[in-house]
């Protein structure tokens, strides 16, 4: 479950993420948004739609020239939804973190009426505040270890790590990777993030990839079973030249071992629709618990 130094770790970096929102709108004529419109070849034609000195509404043509204005006015429709995000995020974090630090409602009670206690004998002892078994407490535990383990991490490009978890000191490479490390925290799941796979020797010497170097996007590991799975994010369905280099990326994984389902999980989204973790969690359910 999540930790309540997690959680105010996450509202410490949401609030620095609030305050430079907010320094970027000050900064901003709020008279001003940028409208696109998709002409016939599929190519996006943009406007800056501002106000008079009569405050009557009109439209400039922003050429493609003129990039830099493009993007300034974009990145301010931007900053202005992911402000209201940041926002309602760390109200509802704050909103936990005060639950989470009040005695529970079943410690109050038993303590209250100690017969409650003693009529739920030896059941009540096997059980935690978070209604966990003593055997999914010892998983839990195993889980964490396993996950703490040091082990072989990705060096690529470490300035793309730009998104903070929930995880400390943990930054990753997109929104999505975070969210699914969430859910991973939330149910106790022993996961690595940018393992180095290591490629079986006799498919090495088949397919001549010695040397390969290959990071999927996390490992995780099923405690009651001790199955590994690989997870692999793809994130730009959207994208032509994403999904073109994709298919060659996934040739190459099915030679080295890594079979879609059966020890790779993979997850997808595009812009129109973003990834779903209610469909993630069913996966955590399925694969790793």
């Amino acid at each position: 479950m999540f930790s309540i130094d997690n959680l105010r770790h996450k509202c410490s970096v949401l609030e620095g993420e609030i305050r430079t929102l907010k320094k970027h709108i000050n900064n901003c004529d709020p008279s001003e948004c940028l409208v696109s419109r998709k002409g016939s070849g599929g190519s996006f034609y943009y406007y800056k739609r501002s106000k008079d000195a009569d405050g009557r509404r009109q439209e400039k043509y922003l050429p493609q020239s003129s990039d830099n204005e493009i993007r300034r006015l974009a990145y301010s429709a931007y900053a202005r939804s992911r402000l209201r995000d940041a926002e309602a995020e760390k109200k509802a974090l704050e909103t936990l973190i005060q639950f989470l630090s009040k005695e529970s409602q079943v410690s109050q009670l038993l303590k209250k009426h100690p017969g409650v206690a003693a009529a739920l004998g030896d059941w009540l002892s096997t059980r935690n505040d978070d209604g966990l078994s003593a055997s999914d407490i010892e998983l839990r535990e195993k889980a964490k270890e396993w996950t703490n383990r040091p082990y072989k991490r990705s060096t690529l490009n470490p300035e793309n790590l730009k998104f903070p978890t929930i995880v400390p000191e943990l930054y990753v490479r997109s929104k999505s990777e975070a969210d699914i490390i969430s859910r991973f925290e939330y149910f106790g799941v022993a996961y690595h993030y940018e393992e180095e796979y290591e490629v079986p020797e006799l498919l090495a010497n088949l397919y001549r990839r010695n040397g390969y170097a290959f990071h999927p996007d996390f490992k995780c590991r099923n405690m009651r079973t001790g199955n590994v799975f690989w997870w692999e994010h793809q994130g730009k369905w959207d994208d032509a030249k994403y999904v073109a280099d994709l298919a060659q990326r996934e040739n190459l994984l099915y030679k080295i071992g890594l079979i879609p389902w059966k020890n790779l999980i993979i997850t997808t989204e595009t812009l129109a629709r973003p990834l779903d973790l209610q469909w993630v969690d069913e996966i955590i359910r399925f694969y790793l618990l």
